[in-house]
Parts: structure tokens; C-alpha cells; sequence
């Protein structure tokens, strides 16, 4: 082609034309450095917001600036300062409305001018913090735990605006600013704070606010107040008083409507230090501390808040002695002569209390009752004479049963026997001075003692000591003479009237107090000396008197017969002299003895 055109201009025009463009070409180039020179040199500014230093929207207002407005030919605008899409806008304008990038922080916005030279400005910036999100933050009571035992709690506190930075922050009891009048304040980790009042779930807010002027939503944390310690009970075997087994069994009760109870522990004497404690439960086996005696139980409740509640107790009586007693027939009588007996009884229970008693004749407890105890009790012994034994058993609340305790006495119903003979059974004396030949016996309580009648009048006479033989006086008088005779045996059962006679042939006078000088005479004697003086029996023996004389063809002289009167006025004499010294006799004190 430039073949052609050269043979068309021909070579010398061609070069002419060459010459004329390069000239042109150096005027264009050195009117335009020219121009780049003067246009090089206009100023500009752009300023975000009037220069806040934050930006809580995307949107902002751009004012800008220019050394020679009238020569800008258009401008454009960057988010980022890399002029590659961006958008020509011819003119020039003070002011612009723009969109930073997405997303909170530092926002740099670029602008350059293009002049009539078609020469682009250096790019013009401002920076803004965007912060189009509220501070966040948390609040905690008491390092995060569930209750508090007092008002006074410590906030744990956290604040964050990483755009504009926390400026103050702000607490309340109900979430009402207004109510709770509490004003802005310095930011800090940890703040003391006082609840309301009262028991029960407590809640504290927190808002923050940053250097726009946002206000964070509302923090919170709730814990409980528990300043009231919990409540319980305890009771030892259902409220018994008495136990006869260290093992008993607690009954509990724990209560703590706020915080709730935590744990639990027991104590024998009342002392926490070595106590464990341990999950509350309804019951409890327990182990009493040893011996017999009054036992308490002690108990504290905690609850979870670590309050702890007074101490509660139940106290019972440890007893594992069975009772004691006694039993007692008819006053410790050694015998009886009835069946029905009086049974004096003691029952006693040092620790316990006594509830029952139960009697028996044979000591086997089979059928026996158990009945309320007495001191005294009316009781019937078994049937037959001989020895009997009355059982009795002690029982007491416990159910602890005593040891047998048990009286004997000898029962007696059949009264003594025996028997009495005078002078071994002679059909008649001379003598007021018997011998009586006596028997007793009694197979069961035995022979106690006995007494003697000659009227059978059991009047005064006194009982005395058994003997078999017993030297007796005979009552006064001639003629038949019964001898009484009764036995008691120690069971105070008196035998029947035993008896024997005898006749008393007198050949004298009963001796008096004035004895009579001459024999009374009888029809049948036969005469028969009798004794002298000096060979007189003593005052307490029967005599054998002189018989009286009869008429016969043989008759004595009157001679002899005094002579023998005189003889025996003088024998009745000497005996009257005996007897007057001689002591009475106990039974027979108004009669003599005559030999």
C-alpha cells in the first residue's frame, strides 16, 4: 500500500508531508506537556461525614474539594483505590452521597480528578470507622453460681465494640432504666451489686454503649437468693420412747423452698466434727451410742446454698436389761391352810417401763395371760396338800421379758392327828398326878404345838411345845377324870378333841386348905395301914386312904382304932405342913396333891 501511495504523491511529497506531521507532532507534544504542567498542579480533598471519625450506616456524604472546579472535566470514586471498574462521572461536585463496603471498621473512600488536559489527579482519600452493630457483652453473679445466701453479689463483667470502642455501661435490678434510676458508668470487669430484697430468683441486666451512642441489647444473669436456712425434723423409731436394740431407724424430714436441700448429716453427741455428710433421704438406719440409757440423736440440714439449719434431735431410752421383780405368798408365810393365797409382787424396770406381768402354779408358760401388774394379787394354789410354788414373769413396753421369780409355801388343808392316854390307858388312879401318853402327827406342815384340858374348855389354856409324855394333875374331886387334848400344826390348822379317862378312887379327903381329922367311912374297904410320917409321899402324888371300918363280928377294939385315928390326924397333919410350902400348880393351882 505505501508502494501505491508513493507512486501516486511521488517520493519527494512524500517526504515533505513526513516532515510536516513530525512538526506538528512536537508542537501537540510540548503544548501538551504544557498543559499537563498547569493541570498537574490542581489540588482536591474529600472529607467523610464532615469528618466524624464513625459512621454507624454504609451511607455517607462525601464532601469534596477542588483547586479549579472550572477545570475538571469529571471525577471518580473508589472503595478500594484501585481505579479498574470504577465509574466516570463528568463535572464536579461538592458534595456526593456514597455507600462504603460491607462490613464494620475502617472505611477509606478515593477520589481523583480528571482535567481538560485528560490528565488524572493523585487519588484523594478520607477514612471513617464504620460500626453499624451494638456493643456485645455478658454479665455474671457470682462467678456463674445457681444461688446466693446474701443480697450482696459480684458481677463479672464483659464489654465489646471492636468499631467504636465501649464508652460507659449501665446495671439494673428489674430491666427498667427509668424505675431503677441507674446512670451511665465507666466500664469495668468486676462491680459490686446489691439485689433487691427477699428471698427467691434474682435477675441483674447490663447494657453497654459504645462511642456512637449504641446501646447493646440487654445482658442478664439470674441467681437465687437464699438467705434463709432450711428445715427438718427427725424422729427415732416412729416416736417410740423406749428401744431394746441400738439399731433404730430415723425418720427425717428436709425442706428448703428457695435454693433447695443439698445434704444431710447425723450425730450421736451433738458435735460436728468428724460428721459426714451425706444425700438427704426419708430414712435412715441408725446405730445408738452403747450402754443403756436416754439417747439423743442429733441432725443438721444444708441446703444448697451452704446454709446450714439448727441442729433438731429425737431422743429415746436405750434398754437391754430385761425388768426385775419379786414374788411373795401370804407374807412369806412358810404355810398355808387354803388354797387362796395373797401374792405381794414388785416389778421394776430401770430404763424401761413396765406393761405386763403373767402368773403360773406350774412354770410352764403355754397358756398363761399376760395381764396389768398389781402390788398385790389374789391367787388360787393348786389342789393337795404339799409344797407349792407360785411362778410369776415381768414383761416391759420393750417386749423384754424378766427371768422367772418364784415363792414356795406349804399348802396344809388337813388339820393334825394324835392321840392321848392316861397312865397307858389304866382304867383308874389313886393319884391326882398322871402320866399322859401322847401322839401327834402331821405329814405336811408338821407339829407345831399343842395344850391340855380337864374341862375341854379352850379357855386359857396355853399352847406349848409337843412332848410324848406329860406329867398331868387330874381336876379335884373323885370319880371318873377326862384328860383333853388338841393339836395345831404350823399351818395353824387346829386337830380335833383327843381324849382319855380315867377314875380317880380318893381314899382321903382332896386335900384343903383345913383338912378334915377323921376319914370319911365306906361299906366295902378292907383296912389297910398306911404309911408313916416320915415316908409320906410328896404333897403332888395321890395317897392311898385308910378304908373306912366296918361292922363286923370281928370288929377291932376301940383301942386300936383311935390309936390309928391319931396316927393318921397326924399324917394328914405332916402333909398339910408339906404342902403349904410346896408352889401351886399352873393348872391345879387350888388343889393339893395327896399321896
Amino acid at each position: 500500500m505505501f508502494g501505491r501511495w508513493r507512486g501516486i504523491l511521488g517520493k519527494k511529497n512524500i517526504s515533505r508531508i513526513a516532515l510536516t506531521l513530525m512538526l506538528l507532532l512536537c508542537l501537540v507534544m510540548l503544548f501538551g506537556v504544557q498543559l499537563a504542567e498547569v493541570y498537574a498542579q490542581m489540588g482536591g480533598s474529600i472529607v467523610i461525614n464532615n469528618g466524624d471519625l464513625f459512621a454507624t450506616s454504609t451511607s455517607v456524604t462525601l464532601k469534596l474539594n477542588s483547586d479549579n472546579p472550572s477545570e475538571v472535566l469529571g471525577v471518580m470514586y473508589s472503595n478500594d483505590g484501585i481505579w479498574d471498574d470504577e465509574v466516570y462521572e463528568e463535572g464536579f461536585s461538592e458534595t456526593k452521597s456514597w455507600t462504603l463496603s460491607s462490613g464494620d471498621g475502617s472505611k477509606t473512600v478515593y477520589y481523583r480528578i480528571l482535567n481538560y488536559a485528560f490528565v488524572w489527579s493523585v487519588s484523594y482519600s478520607d477514612t471513617i470507622i464504620l460500626d453499624t452493630l451494638p456493643p456485645t457483652g455478658s454479665i455474671v453473679i457470682n462467678g456463674g453460681a445457681a444461688f446466693a445466701s446474701s443480697p450482696s453479689v459480684t458481677l463479672m463483667l464483659t464489654a465489646s465494640d471492636p468499631a467504636s470502642g465501649v464508652d460507659s455501661v449501665r446495671f439494673s435490678n428489674s430491666g427498667s432504666w427509668s424505675s431503677d434510676n441507674q446512670g451511665w458508668e465507666a466500664f469495668s470487669e468486676t462491680k459490686s451489686w446489691t439485689l433487691s430484697s427477699g428471698d427467691g430468683g434474682k435477675t441483674v441486666y447490663y447494657q453497654i454503649r459504645d462511642n456512637l451512642g449504641q446501646v447493646s441489647m440487654l445482658f442478664s444473669d439470674t441467681i437465687v437468693v437464699d438467705a434463709t436456712p432450711p428445715t427438718g425434723s427427725i424422729v427415732i423409731n416412729d416416736g417410740a420412747a423406749f428401744t431394746s436394740s441400738s439399731s433404730v431407724t430415723l425418720k427425717l424430714t428436709a425442706n428448703d423452698p428457695t435454693s433447695g436441700v443439698s445434704r444431710v448429716r447425723i450425730s450421736n453427741d451433738g458435735v460436728w466434727d468428724t460428721e459426714l455428710w451425706t444425700s438427704f433421704s426419708s430414712t435412715k438406719d441408725w446405730t445408738l451410742s452403747s450402754g443403756n440409757g436416754v439417747k439423743t440423736v442429733y441432725y443438721q440440714i444444708e441446703d444448697k446454698v451452704g446454709l446450714t439449719s439448727s441442729t433438731y434431735s429425737d431422743t429415746i431410752t436405750l434398754s437391754t436389761l430385761a425388768p426385775t421383780g419379786s414374788i411373795v405368798i401370804n407374807g412369806g408365810d412358810g404355810f398355808t391352810s387354803s388354797k387362796s393365797v395373797t401374792l405381794a409382787l414388785t416389778f421394776e424396770d430401770e430404763y424401761s417401763d413396765v406393761s405386763r406381768v403373767r402368773y403360773s402354779n406350774d412354770g410352764v408358760w403355754n397358756s398363761e395371760v399376760w395381764e396389768t401388774p398389781t402390788a398385790t394379787k389374789a391367787w388360787t394354789l393348786t389342789s393337795d396338800d404339799g409344797t407349792k410354788t407360785v411362778y410369776y414373769q415381768i414383761r416391759n413396753t420393750l417386749g423384754l421379758v424378766s427371768s422367772t421369780y418364784s415363792d414356795t409355801i406349804v399348802l396344809d388343808t388337813n388339820p393334825p392327828n394324835g392321840s392321848i392316854l392316861i397312865n397307858s390307858g389304866a382304867a383308874s388312879s389313886n393319884r391326882y398326878s398322871v402320866t399322859l401318853d401322847l401322839t401327834a402327827n402331821d405329814p405336811t406342815s408338821g407339829v407345831y404345838q399343842v395344850r391340855y384340858s380337864n374341862d375341854g374348855d379352850w379357855d386359857t389354856e396355853s399352847w406349848e411345845n409337843f412332848s410324848s409324855t406329860k406329867e398331868w394333875t387330874l381336876s379335884s374331886g373323885e370319880g371318873s377324870k377326862t384328860v383333853y387334848y388338841q393339836i395345831i400344826d404350823r399351818a395353824e390348822l387346829v386337830s380335833s378333841t383327843f381324849s382319855d379317862s380315867i377314875i380317880l378312887e380318893s381314899t382321903s379327903p382332896t386335900p384343903t386348905s383345913s383338912p378334915t381329922p377323921y376319914p370319911t367311912p365306906t361299906s366295902t374297904a378292907t383296912p389297910t395301914p398306911t404309911q408313916g410320917p416320915t415316908d409320906s409321899p410328896s404333897p403332888t402324888d395321890s395317897y392311898t386312904p385308910s378304908p373306912e371300918p366296918t361292922r363286923t363280928s370281928a370288929m377291932i377294939p376301940p383301942e386300936a382304932f383311935y390309936a390309928t385315928g391319931a396316927i393318921g390326924i397326924a399324917s394328914i397333919a405332916a402333909i398339910v405342913v408339906v404342902a403349904l410350902k410346896k408352889p401351886k400348880n399352873s393348872k391345879n393351882a387350888d388343889n393339893l396333891s395327896m399321896s
